[in-house]
Protein backbone atom coordinates (compact mmCIF):
# COMPACT_ATOMS: atom_id res chain seq x y z
CA UNK A 1 0.00 0.00 0.00
CA UNK A 2 1.38 3.20 -0.82
CA UNK A 3 -0.99 7.05 -0.28
CA UNK A 4 -2.86 7.64 -2.94
CA UNK A 5 -5.81 10.55 -3.56
CA UNK A 6 -8.76 8.58 -3.71
CA UNK A 7 -10.45 10.97 -6.40
CA UNK A 8 -7.63 10.11 -8.67
CA UNK A 9 -8.72 6.46 -7.65
CA UNK A 10 -12.48 7.21 -8.09
CA UNK A 11 -11.73 8.61 -12.06
CA UNK A 12 -9.99 5.77 -12.80
CA UNK A 13 -12.34 3.50 -11.34
CA UNK A 14 -15.04 5.13 -13.63
CA UNK A 15 -12.55 4.45 -16.75
CA UNK A 16 -12.32 1.19 -15.62
CA UNK A 17 -16.16 0.66 -15.42
CA UNK A 18 -16.78 2.68 -19.03
CA UNK A 19 -14.42 -0.14 -20.21
CA UNK A 20 -14.95 -3.26 -18.30
CA UNK A 21 -12.49 -6.30 -19.30
CA UNK A 22 -10.76 -3.77 -22.48
CA UNK A 23 -8.12 -2.46 -20.42
CA UNK A 24 -4.80 -3.61 -20.03
CA UNK A 25 -2.50 -1.77 -17.30
CA UNK A 26 -0.80 0.06 -19.82
CA UNK A 27 -3.79 1.14 -21.63
CA UNK A 28 -5.42 2.28 -18.15
CA UNK A 29 -2.34 3.86 -17.80
CA UNK A 30 -1.99 5.91 -21.03
CA UNK A 31 -5.35 6.95 -20.65
CA UNK A 32 -5.54 8.42 -16.91
CA UNK A 33 -2.77 10.64 -18.05
CA UNK A 34 -4.40 11.95 -21.33
CA UNK A 35 -7.59 12.70 -19.32
CA UNK A 36 -5.98 14.27 -16.52
CA UNK A 37 -6.22 11.95 -13.62
CA UNK A 38 -2.84 10.17 -13.54
CA UNK A 39 -1.11 13.38 -13.54
CA UNK A 40 0.71 16.06 -11.33
CA UNK A 41 -0.95 19.46 -10.60
CA UNK A 42 0.80 20.74 -12.91
CA UNK A 43 -0.08 18.44 -15.61
CA UNK A 44 2.90 16.49 -15.75
CA UNK A 45 2.44 13.01 -15.75
CA UNK A 46 3.02 10.67 -12.42
CA UNK A 47 5.89 8.63 -12.98
CA UNK A 48 5.61 4.89 -13.71
CA UNK A 49 5.95 3.66 -10.08
CA UNK A 50 3.20 5.90 -9.09
CA UNK A 51 1.07 4.70 -11.83
CA UNK A 52 1.95 1.82 -10.19
CA UNK A 53 0.68 2.25 -6.94
CA UNK A 54 -2.38 3.45 -7.81
CA UNK A 55 -3.47 0.47 -9.62
CA UNK A 56 -1.80 -1.93 -7.24
CA UNK A 57 -4.39 -0.24 -4.40
CA UNK A 58 -7.47 -0.69 -7.07
CA UNK A 59 -6.33 -4.43 -6.89
CA UNK A 60 -5.36 -4.64 -3.41
CA UNK A 61 -8.72 -3.02 -1.96
CA UNK A 62 -10.84 -5.39 -4.27
CA UNK A 63 -12.09 -2.52 -6.33
CA UNK A 64 -11.03 -4.04 -9.51
CA UNK A 65 -9.75 -7.11 -10.74
CA UNK A 66 -6.77 -7.79 -12.96
CA UNK A 67 -7.98 -10.72 -14.92
CA UNK A 68 -5.81 -12.32 -17.90
CA UNK A 69 -4.18 -8.94 -17.69
CA UNK A 70 -7.56 -6.99 -18.03
CA UNK A 71 -9.43 -4.45 -15.87
CA UNK A 72 -12.65 -5.67 -14.36
CA UNK A 73 -14.62 -3.40 -11.92
CA UNK A 74 -15.75 -5.47 -8.91
CA UNK A 75 -19.37 -6.54 -8.52
CA UNK A 76 -19.14 -5.24 -4.86
CA UNK A 77 -22.39 -3.17 -4.31
CA UNK A 78 -20.05 -0.42 -2.04
CA UNK A 79 -17.88 -0.32 -5.51
CA UNK A 80 -21.35 0.15 -7.41
CA UNK A 81 -22.82 2.86 -5.24
CA UNK A 82 -19.75 4.69 -5.22
CA UNK A 83 -19.67 4.79 -9.31
CA UNK A 84 -23.15 5.44 -9.05
CA UNK A 85 -22.40 8.93 -7.43
CA UNK A 86 -19.10 9.80 -9.67
CA UNK A 87 -19.23 13.08 -10.93
CA UNK A 88 -16.00 13.41 -12.86
CA UNK A 89 -12.76 15.20 -11.77
CA UNK A 90 -14.97 16.90 -8.65
CA UNK A 91 -13.86 16.48 -5.05
CA UNK A 92 -15.02 13.84 -3.14
CA UNK A 93 -18.01 14.29 -1.30
CA UNK A 94 -18.26 13.24 2.06
CA UNK A 95 -20.94 9.64 1.09
CA UNK A 96 -18.27 9.09 -1.33
CA UNK A 97 -15.39 9.34 1.49
CA UNK A 98 -17.61 7.49 3.67
CA UNK A 99 -17.74 4.00 1.16
CA UNK A 100 -14.15 4.47 0.28
CA UNK A 101 -13.59 4.14 4.19
CA UNK A 102 -15.75 1.87 4.94
CA UNK A 103 -13.65 -0.71 1.85
CA UNK A 104 -10.32 0.48 3.94
CA UNK A 105 -11.22 -0.28 7.24
CA UNK A 106 -12.44 -3.61 6.00
CA UNK A 107 -9.32 -4.47 4.47
CA UNK A 108 -6.94 -7.23 6.16
CA UNK A 109 -4.20 -5.10 5.37
CA UNK A 110 -5.14 -2.00 6.40
CA UNK A 111 -6.61 -3.88 9.74
CA UNK A 112 -3.61 -5.74 10.50
CA UNK A 113 -1.28 -3.19 10.40
CA UNK A 114 -2.86 -0.13 11.09
CA UNK A 115 -6.22 -0.30 12.42
CA UNK A 116 -6.72 -3.31 15.06
CA UNK A 117 -3.87 -1.53 17.16
CA UNK A 118 -6.43 1.51 18.09
CA UNK A 119 -9.16 -1.01 18.97
CA UNK A 120 -9.09 -4.72 20.93
CA UNK A 121 -12.14 -6.52 19.12
CA UNK A 122 -11.25 -8.96 16.20
CA UNK A 123 -14.36 -7.94 14.65
CA UNK A 124 -15.56 -4.34 14.03
CA UNK A 125 -17.25 -2.50 11.52
CA UNK A 126 -16.63 1.03 10.41
CA UNK A 127 -19.39 3.07 13.12
CA UNK A 128 -18.36 0.74 15.81
CA UNK A 129 -14.35 1.65 15.04
CA UNK A 130 -15.60 5.83 15.18
CA UNK A 131 -17.72 4.96 18.80
CA UNK A 132 -15.40 2.33 20.38
CA UNK A 133 -11.65 2.58 19.40
CA UNK A 134 -8.93 4.00 21.63
CA UNK A 135 -6.66 7.01 20.38
CA UNK A 136 -3.17 6.19 20.11
CA UNK A 137 0.77 7.82 20.72
CA UNK A 138 3.04 8.01 17.86
CA UNK A 139 6.60 7.06 19.28
CA UNK A 140 9.41 8.14 16.97
CA UNK A 141 12.71 6.06 17.66
CA UNK A 142 14.96 7.83 15.29
CA UNK A 143 16.49 4.96 12.93
CA UNK A 144 14.47 2.52 14.76
CA UNK A 145 11.50 3.90 12.89
CA UNK A 146 7.80 4.64 14.83
CA UNK A 147 5.81 2.78 17.13
CA UNK A 148 2.31 3.01 17.40
CA UNK A 149 0.62 2.85 21.05
CA UNK A 150 -2.37 1.89 22.22
CA UNK A 151 -1.97 3.23 26.16
CA UNK A 152 -5.12 1.93 26.88
CA UNK A 153 -5.55 -1.85 25.30
CA UNK A 154 -1.21 -2.29 25.74
CA UNK A 155 -1.19 -2.98 21.94
CA UNK A 156 1.86 -1.72 20.00
CA UNK A 157 2.77 -2.04 16.38
CA UNK A 158 6.47 -1.33 15.08
CA UNK A 159 7.05 0.56 12.21
CA UNK A 160 10.78 -0.38 11.46
CA UNK A 161 11.35 -0.97 7.83
CA UNK A 162 11.39 1.62 5.46
CA UNK A 163 8.51 -0.57 3.38
CA UNK A 164 6.21 0.05 6.45
CA UNK A 165 6.79 3.44 6.79
CA UNK A 166 5.90 4.14 3.33
CA UNK A 167 2.70 1.47 3.70
CA UNK A 168 1.80 2.30 7.17
CA UNK A 169 2.80 6.18 8.23
CA UNK A 170 2.60 7.62 5.01
CA UNK A 171 0.04 5.48 3.54
CA UNK A 172 -2.96 3.72 5.65
CA UNK A 173 -2.51 6.50 8.27
CA UNK A 174 -2.95 9.38 5.52
CA UNK A 175 -5.41 7.55 3.84
CA UNK A 176 -7.60 7.65 7.40
CA UNK A 177 -6.88 11.13 8.00
CA UNK A 178 -7.89 11.76 4.35
CA UNK A 179 -10.94 9.60 4.50
CA UNK A 180 -12.43 11.20 7.75
CA UNK A 181 -12.23 8.00 9.87
CA UNK A 182 -9.10 9.68 12.55
CA UNK A 183 -7.85 12.75 12.90
CA UNK A 184 -4.56 13.68 14.81
CA UNK A 185 -3.03 16.06 17.41
CA UNK A 186 0.18 17.55 17.85
CA UNK A 187 0.46 19.93 20.84
CA UNK A 188 3.91 19.78 21.37
CA UNK A 189 6.68 17.80 20.72
CA UNK A 190 7.35 16.23 24.14
CA UNK A 191 3.58 14.70 24.25
CA UNK A 192 4.00 13.55 20.86
CA UNK A 193 1.25 13.00 18.12
CA UNK A 194 -2.03 11.03 18.93
CA UNK A 195 -4.16 9.70 16.05
CA UNK A 196 -7.84 9.35 17.49
CA UNK A 197 -11.03 8.01 15.87
CA UNK A 198 -13.82 10.10 14.59
CA UNK A 199 -17.61 10.26 14.24
CA UNK A 200 -18.91 10.79 10.62
CA UNK A 201 -18.78 14.82 10.13
CA UNK A 202 -21.89 16.22 10.76
CA UNK A 203 -22.81 13.56 13.60
CA UNK A 204 -22.81 16.66 16.52
CA UNK A 205 -24.22 19.88 15.85
CA UNK A 206 -22.44 23.08 16.14
CA UNK A 207 -24.51 23.67 19.57
CA UNK A 208 -23.11 20.28 21.06
CA UNK A 209 -19.89 21.49 20.07
CA UNK A 210 -19.97 24.70 21.57
CA UNK A 211 -21.61 23.24 24.70
CA UNK A 212 -18.94 21.26 25.68
CA UNK A 213 -16.22 24.26 24.82
CA UNK A 214 -18.01 26.27 27.43
CA UNK A 215 -18.40 23.62 30.09
CA UNK A 216 -14.56 23.74 31.13
CA UNK A 217 -14.38 28.22 30.35
CA UNK A 218 -13.84 29.50 34.31
CA UNK A 219 -14.28 32.94 34.66
CA UNK A 220 -12.43 34.82 37.86
CA UNK A 221 -14.78 36.63 40.18
CA UNK A 222 -15.17 40.17 38.14
CA UNK A 223 -13.43 38.88 35.34
CA UNK A 224 -15.11 40.24 32.15
CA UNK A 225 -13.31 38.26 29.57
CA UNK A 226 -11.62 35.21 29.17
CA UNK A 227 -8.56 34.02 27.16
CA UNK A 228 -8.44 30.42 26.13
CA UNK A 229 -5.68 28.67 23.89
CA UNK A 230 -6.85 27.07 20.76
CA UNK A 231 -4.54 23.91 21.44
CA UNK A 232 -6.61 23.22 25.22
CA UNK A 233 -9.63 23.84 23.67
CA UNK A 234 -8.57 20.73 20.63
CA UNK A 235 -7.01 18.85 23.58
CA UNK A 236 -10.32 18.86 26.11
CA UNK A 237 -13.26 18.16 23.28
CA UNK A 238 -11.61 16.29 20.38
CA UNK A 239 -10.63 12.89 21.90
CA UNK A 240 -13.80 13.13 24.50
CA UNK A 241 -16.77 14.01 21.70
CA UNK A 242 -14.06 12.29 18.97
CA UNK A 243 -14.91 15.39 16.92
CA UNK A 244 -12.18 16.42 14.15
CA UNK A 245 -10.17 19.57 14.46
CA UNK A 246 -11.68 20.57 11.81
CA UNK A 247 -15.26 20.94 12.82
CA UNK A 248 -13.72 22.41 16.04
CA UNK A 249 -12.40 25.19 14.28
CA UNK A 250 -15.61 25.84 12.19
CA UNK A 251 -17.72 25.85 14.92
CA UNK A 252 -15.49 28.39 17.00
CA UNK A 253 -15.11 30.61 13.55
CA UNK A 254 -18.92 30.58 13.40
CA UNK A 255 -19.37 31.93 17.32
CA UNK A 256 -17.26 34.66 15.68
CA UNK A 257 -18.66 35.63 12.59
CA UNK A 258 -22.22 35.86 14.92
CA UNK A 259 -21.51 37.42 17.89
CA UNK A 260 -18.23 39.57 16.92
CA UNK A 261 -18.27 41.73 19.48
CA UNK A 262 -18.02 39.32 22.37
CA UNK A 263 -15.46 37.15 20.55
CA UNK A 264 -11.86 38.06 19.40
CA UNK A 265 -8.94 36.50 17.95
CA UNK A 266 -5.10 36.37 19.42
CA UNK A 267 -2.73 35.93 16.39
CA UNK A 268 0.43 34.53 16.80
CA UNK A 269 3.35 34.26 14.94
CA UNK A 270 4.51 31.32 12.85
CA UNK A 271 7.75 31.62 13.88
CA UNK A 272 6.74 31.27 17.34
CA UNK A 273 4.70 28.11 16.96
CA UNK A 274 7.30 26.53 14.91
CA UNK A 275 9.44 26.78 17.71
CA UNK A 276 7.59 24.94 20.35
CA UNK A 277 8.52 21.85 17.89
CA UNK A 278 12.09 20.70 16.46
CA UNK A 279 12.32 21.21 12.66
CA UNK A 280 12.94 17.61 11.71
CA UNK A 281 9.13 16.61 13.95
CA UNK A 282 7.46 19.47 11.79
CA UNK A 283 4.40 18.81 9.77
CA UNK A 284 1.21 20.04 8.73
CA UNK A 285 -0.22 18.42 11.83
CA UNK A 286 1.77 21.24 14.07
CA UNK A 287 -0.14 23.81 12.48
CA UNK A 288 -3.61 22.31 12.17
CA UNK A 289 -4.47 22.90 16.18
CA UNK A 290 -4.30 26.61 15.49
CA UNK A 291 -7.08 28.78 13.49
CA UNK A 292 -6.65 31.36 10.75
CA UNK A 293 -7.72 34.88 10.16
CA UNK A 294 -8.80 36.01 7.11
CA UNK A 295 -5.09 37.70 6.71
CA UNK A 296 -3.82 34.19 6.63
CA UNK A 297 -2.25 34.55 10.22
CA UNK A 298 -2.36 32.26 13.15
CA UNK A 299 -4.56 32.74 15.92
CA UNK A 300 -3.03 30.88 18.90
CA UNK A 301 -5.82 31.98 21.71
CA UNK A 302 -9.65 33.60 20.98
CA UNK A 303 -10.86 35.73 24.00
CA UNK A 304 -14.58 35.21 24.73
CA UNK A 305 -17.09 37.74 26.84
CA UNK A 306 -18.60 36.92 30.00
CA UNK A 307 -22.02 37.64 28.91
CA UNK A 308 -21.64 35.20 26.00
CA UNK A 309 -20.20 32.71 27.89
CA UNK A 310 -23.38 32.99 29.79
CA UNK A 311 -25.71 32.66 27.16
CA UNK A 312 -23.73 29.70 25.93
CA UNK A 313 -23.98 27.99 29.36
CA UNK A 314 -27.92 28.40 29.51
CA UNK A 315 -28.77 28.14 26.07
CA UNK A 316 -26.26 24.83 26.11
CA UNK A 317 -24.84 26.36 22.75
CA UNK A 318 -27.80 26.54 21.50
CA UNK A 319 -27.44 29.83 19.54
CA UNK A 320 -25.21 28.35 16.97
Amino acid sequence: MRYVDFRRVRNLLLLIAENNGKLRAGTLEEIGVKKGILVKNDGIPFTHSTRYHYRKVIENLGMATNTSGFYFISENGKIKKLLSLIQFKEPLAEIEKEIIADIVINNPDCKKYFFDCFIKKQKYALTTFRNEANSIKVETKGKEGVILRNPVDNAMFHIDTPDLMHAVFWGIRLWSLELGITDEIFIHYKEGRIIYPIKKKGSLSKAEIMSNIASFMKFQSGEKWLTISMQDIIKEIALHLRVSIGEIKDTIIELKRRFSRYVDFIPSSPSFIHLKTPFYLQDRVLTKSYLQDKEGQFVSHIKIHKDLYETLRKKKGGIL
